[in-house]
């Protein structure tokens, strides 16, 4: 995780996209916001090889991340939502054992509603 390299502005566009993220019920507008937070924390890092992996497994992983934001949404899971604000707090707290945990979870959460659905991919 980049944390140390992150400006404040940044931290604080990522609480936006978070608040935006939560007050869409459109999934790709969702998922646009999404990609934003998530690719911009990761593009910080001072590694082109590591923000090339990052990329290309987010886009590989597209179709699953919306099913299970499509999940999500038509379930009234806020989870999402909640994850996303952790770990945005834990970046306004440069707590990035934290953010890393967070992100952890968020990870986990996602791969359960992949297995409901029955789309997990080993």
């Amino acid at each position: 995780m980049s944390l140390p390299l992150l400006a404040t502005d940044e931290v604080e566009r990522f609480a936006l996209l978070a608040t935006e993220m939560e007050s869409t019920a459109d999934v790709e507008r969702l998922l646009a916001h999404d990609r934003e937070l998530h690719l911009s924390a990761s593009n910080q890092a001072p590694t082109t090889v590591l923000t090339e992996l990052v990329l290309n497994l987010w886009n590989h992983t597209q179709q699953y991340r919306q099913a299970v934001t499509r999940l999500f949404l038509t379930q009234g899971d806020r989870s999402l939502h909640f994850d996303h604000h952790l770990i945005v707090g834990a970046l306004q707290l440069a707590d990035s054992d934290e953010a890393v945990q967070v992100l952890a979870q968020h990870s986990h959460r996602n791969h359960l509603g992949l297995a409901r659905r029955g789309e997990v991919v080993d």
